[in-house]
């Protein structure tokens, strides 16, 4: 179901398949409750309260407090559910002023068990209105100040004196408080959306598996009542594509310079409908009563009905039209297009890969006209409105590099250096980096995400068979290894073993790493690694701490002498084994399952993510460095499957994953990030500097003849040194405190980074030789300074041996 768009959306919002593990605060018994310290922030003027809950068809508190602030006096306000004098559950908001006493005003309405509805509650000063679901069902006149304690905000539960019971029994989710009374509109506009900033608001509570308030303003829980918070899956669905359907149908964005910089990248996702019959279907067009400064398009003129990818820019020398003519765009599937223009050359990527390219020099030349999304020139009698679906929008004034751009492709983004805009039409149009260049719509609808962010792959309950095979490969069984993963067990399931991943299947296993039920209990599980060698099997075992239910990082290590087993980064027990040779059968690698034929079973029934094989035994440090990461580039990295879309090895190293029975892949259930060329921290602090180096290699792709990357982490103006070199170490040299995992025996190039920003980020360029092919294998490891060094650096010698010392 589509949902209308309505005015400009202003707020900065967070897409939940992006960037976290959607979740939401689940209270289940009598006196759970989150526990918000008093602010006089959080008692303003004027308040909007509001909130998406679900309660549970079991619940027998006769109120369910969503939140109330003042617990031990009476309330400045108080948003519930009620059963009072009635069979079904409504809303109710209770508030006490300075001058009107205590006023509660109770809808007539039911509110749905088992279903998510939003509740909302707004005070002017002189009105209070309750909406349910958008729709105004309860209001009445007070005025006065409220008064306030200045006691704490509790949420999920009421007065615990009362003896028929004030807890919530669901799940709470996007609790919002505001300084203003918010229209209907305004109610509207973002209710479908989790919010991190946006003008009035004063605290938010997304319940993203933390208690912490999202605005940044410092309104975070101090303690959770009851224990360790339960966090449930997101029981609303936030995240959104624009949906454009018919003539007219565009967003316009108001001129700002900013979007017409001198190097622009402009990038989308899209999905064009069958039933498109213009000529040029526009994705984004900078100024439209005039030349284009750019338009990033789909054309079918002159192709015989294809259409292909177009980006016109203009510049001092005219208009100028890049075609990637043999490049197909197909119809009715999600594409990701974009379009660049330095000053010199334009070019056009599909998926991440250059498809047409031409050097044009000159400065885009920008008359001050609006920008468009989804309509070029109405005036076109060949049609320029694009009819389909289009996603995250992003404008830049610079040009990423390929690992930058494969490392964005399929994650909505929200910030990051160099991005001027990004429009992700999750409920609203907004730009999302905060930098106001939101849009105003006219006649769109919103349509579900169709883009593949981030995904997890989902193997059947109830006995039924489902996994992934890779095929054997020597390699898989490396003298030394890591293997881990994230993993979720279904607390239904039937079989005794949740198999993470089991080389050689039928006969002994290489290694295995699983979970599985104590004997007897239900809410005790143990997880546990397995290793074969010439001398016999060496089982490492350790019990969950926690929720065993809940996702957890897996890992084990074999270093040839000892097997050791991590549990979410942290090392829980060990054994020698008797011998450092592995056995192999050559049986084909499982991720889900382990031998088919076992009749307690040892299938995975529930989900598992990030399941990745080192050449090498990982410490506690690197595993921990990493677990809540998407990789598909490091040093040792033998196989990666993210699972975001497909079952294929990430790394490029062809270990590419088959579905056996019923598999699926579902929205990503741990709280992991993409990579994004990020660096990890490797080897050991130096003598002198408190932090380890930062490592960041990949492939490499040449273009005009140059290498450049960067996206990295580095400390907030940190000076360096990188390596650049033909390949990594399958184990790093050790050389005074640090691991150096490139070849330094093939070095291409040698250099010092630019300084990195303050938030941490340089790029590097130079020239190559013509003698390296389009894309390259190559990698490259920064050294970064820690600023409390001092004058201590990482230098190179005139012999280009890597040495540490003063300037």
């Amino acid at each position: 179901m589509s949902i209308h768009v309505r005015a400009a959306a202003f707020a900065v919002a967070t897409s939940l398949p992006a960037l976290l593990a959607a979740q939401a605060l689940e209270v289940r018994n009598n006196g759970d409750h989150v526990v918000v310290p008093h602010s006089s922030a959080l008692v303003p003027t004027n308040l909007t309260i509001e909130a998406w809950i679900e309660i549970d068809p079991s619940a027998t508190d006769l109120y369910g407090t969503i939140a109330r602030k003042n617990v031990n006096t009476a309330e400045a306000y108080l948003l519930r559910v009620s059963k009072f004098q009635r069979s079904t559950y409504g809303v109710e908001f209770n508030l006490t002023t300075t001058t009107g006493g205590t006023r509660l005003v109770r809808s007539g309405t039911t509110i749905p068990l088992g279903t998510p509805t939003h509740l909302a509650a707004t005070y002017d000063g002189n009105q209070v209105r309750v909406y349910q679901d958008g729709v105004l069902v309860a209001n009445s006149f007070i005025s006065g100040a409220f008064q306030d304690s200045g006691n704490e905000l509790w949420i999920g539960e009421g007065d615990t004196n009362n003896p028929i019971g004030e807890t919530f029994q669901g799940r709470i989710d996007a609790l919002r408080i505001w300084d203003t009374a918010r229209t209907p509109a305004e109610l509207d506009e973002t209710n479908d959306v989790e919010l991190t900033s946006a003008p009035g608001l004063v605290a938010a509570w997304n319940f993203d598996c933390d208690l912490t308030d999202s605005t940044g303003n410092g309104h975070d829980a101090a303690g959770f009542n009851g224990g360790d918070p339960t966090y449930a899956d997101e029981f609303v669905s936030f995240a959104g594509a624009l949906d454009l359907d018919s003539a007219g149908d565009l967003l316009t964005v108001a001129h700002d310079p900013a979007l017409a910089p001198a190097t622009v990248f402009v990038e989308a996702w899209c999905v064009l409908d069958s039933s498109v019959t213009s000529t040029y279907p526009t994705i984004v067009r900078k100024n439209v009563s005039s030349a284009e400064a750019y338009t990033l398009r789909l054309s079918s003129f002159q192709t015989g009905g294809r259409y292909i990818p177009e980006f016109n820019f203009t510049t001092g020398s005219g208009t100028s039209i890049l075609r990637a003519s043999s490049t197909t765009i197909p119809l009715d599937t999600p594409v990701h297009v974009a379009g660049s223009y330095d000053g010199t050359r334009a070019r056009i990527y599909v998926n991440g890969e250059i498809v047409a390219q031409r050097n044009v020099p000159g400065s885009l030349s920008d008359t001050g006209g609006p920008l468009q999304i989804g309509l070029g020139d109405s005036a076109n009698t060949l049609g320029e409105q694009f009819v389909g679906q289009i996603d995250a929008v992003r404008i830049w004034d610079q040009v990423p590099t390929s690992c930058e751009i494969g490392g964005g492709v399929d994650r909505e983004l929200t910030d990051r250096t160099g991005l001027i805009a990004a429009w992700n039409f999750d409920g609203g149009l907004g730009d999302v980096t905060g930098n106001g260049h939101d849009a105003v719509g006219t006649g769109h609808d919103y349509a579900p995400e169709f883009a593949t962010y981030a995904q997890a792959l989902k193997t059947p309950t109830g006995g039924a068979n489902g996994w992934v095979e890779v095929a054997h490969s020597p390699e898989l069984v490396p003298a030394q290894f890591t293997i881990e993963g994230v993993y979720q067990v279904d607390p239904s399931r039937s079989n005794f073993y949740a198999t993470i991943a089991r080389k050689n299947w039928q006969t002994s296993e290489a290694y295995v790493l699983r979970a599985w039920p104590i004997s007897g209990s239900t809410s005790q599980v143990r997880v546990e690694m397995n290793v074969t060698t010439t001398g016999g099997p060496v089982l490492v075992q350790a019990t969950v701490a926690g929720d065993p239910y809940a996702p957890h990082h897996l890992a084990g290590t074999f270093d040839g002498s000892r097997v050791r087993l991590f549990l979410d980064g942290v090392e829980v027990n060990s054994r020698s084994t008797p011998t450092s040779q592995l056995i192999d059968t050559a049986g084909v690698f499982r991720i889900g399952q382990g031998d088919s034929n076992n009749t307690i079973g040892e299938q995975m029934e529930g989900r598992i993510d990030s399941v990745r094989l080192w050449n090498h035994a990982r410490t506690a440090a690197d595993i921990a460095s990493t677990m809540d990461r998407e990789i598909d580039s490091m040093p040792g990295l033998i196989a990666a499957w993210n699972f975001n879309g497909d079952l294929t090895d990430a790394t490029g190293h062809g270990f590419d994953g088959t579905a056996v029975g019923n598999t699926e892949l579902v929205d990503e259930f741990a709280n992991l990030v993409g990579s994004d060329c990020s660096p990890i921290a490797y080897g050991a602090p130096t003598s002198n500097c408190a932090v380890k180096p930062r490592v960041f290699a990949s492939d490499l792709v040449e273009t005009d003849g140059r290498a450049s990357y960067g996206c990295l982490d580095a400390p907030a103006n940190g000076i360096g040194l990188y390596l650049f070199t033909s390949g990594t170490l399958p184990a790093p040299n050790f050389v005074d405190g640090l691991d150096v995992w490139v070849d330094t025996s093939a070095l291409i190039n040698i250099g010092v980074p630019a300084a990195s920003d303050a938030n941490g980020r340089s790029t590097s360029s130079f020239p190559i030789s013509n003698s390296y092919s389009e894309a390259f294998p190559g990698a490259v490891q920064y050294f970064w300074l820690d600023g409390a060094c001092g004058l201590t650096a990482l230098s190179l010698t005139t012999s280009d041996a890597l040495q540490l010392g003063p300037f």
